[in-house]
């Protein structure tokens, strides 16, 4: 069963407003890395954020704090939580499958309406995902501005310039190896971007999914628990 596609279903289900960043976002845009869990920006209003907390539930999502999840529907708990525990997200995890994962941002980032209005609705294998655009994305990475949001960056970047031209295809590979290890380096770069842009968003679903049971058997990641 699919990790992160069942969280999706139960939103669009729900009907809620959220919207896909980090990690998972980037990945959906084309960029093949490994994330472990699904970062959203949510519509904070208490019914809207109570409507989406109710739908995690029901997939049996709870948080990894001791506290009543539906305690985040309230504005004013969220701002005790910030202030006086430092929180900047809301974890959630499945102790039935404990490699589902979310992660809720505590307040918006950027004005939501906004970046609501700018994400992109792509399709997966059985249904559809709200993620963020490209230039939205780039922003939060700089705003968050830790070292993989730093390194993600430059690939945002990227895949806006193949989006425009459309070219990086298989002709772009140097037939043989260059003296330059730089240029042919950065050649192959451009070719695997190319490779995973072919991708369909489901099939880089897949892949992500493939990677996060790989790297928890290997113990490249830690143990999910609660």
């Amino acid at each position: 069963m699919s990790l992160f596609e069942p969280v999706f279903e139960a939103l669009n289900r729900a009907q809620v407003r959220y919207v896909v960043v980090g990690g998972l976002a980037t990945v959906l845009h084309g960029h093949a890395r490994l994330t472990a869990d699904i970062d959203l920006v949510i519509d904070l209003s208490p019914a809207e954020a109570r409507k989406a907390l109710e739908a995690l539930a029901g997939l049996g999502l709870r948080p990894r704090v001791p506290v009543d999840s539906l305690a985040f529907a309230d504005p004013k708990i969220r701002e005790q939580w910030i202030r006086e525990k430092g929180m900047r997200g809301f974890s959630l995890w499945d102790p039935a499958n404990p490699m589902r994962q979310v992660d809720l941002f505590m307040e918006h980032p950027v004005d939501f309406n906004e970046l609501w209005n700018r994400s992109e609705v792509i399709e997966l294998a059985h249904t559809v995902v709200h993620i963020a655009s490209i230039p939205d994305l780039i922003y939060l990475k700089r705003l968050a501005g830790r070292p993989q949001d730093l390194a993600d960056i430059e690939v945002p970047w990227k895949l806006c310039w193949v989006e425009r031209n459309v070219v990086m295809l298989d002709d772009e590979r140097p037939e043989t190896a260059s003296d330059d290890w730089e240029v042919s380096w950065e050649a192959h770069r451009r070719h695997q971007l190319a490779l995973a842009l072919r991708a369909t968003p489901a099939q880089r679903l897949d892949w992500l999914e493939e990677m996060i049971a790989l790297a928890y058997r290997v113990g490249a990641l830690p143990k999910p628990s609660g």
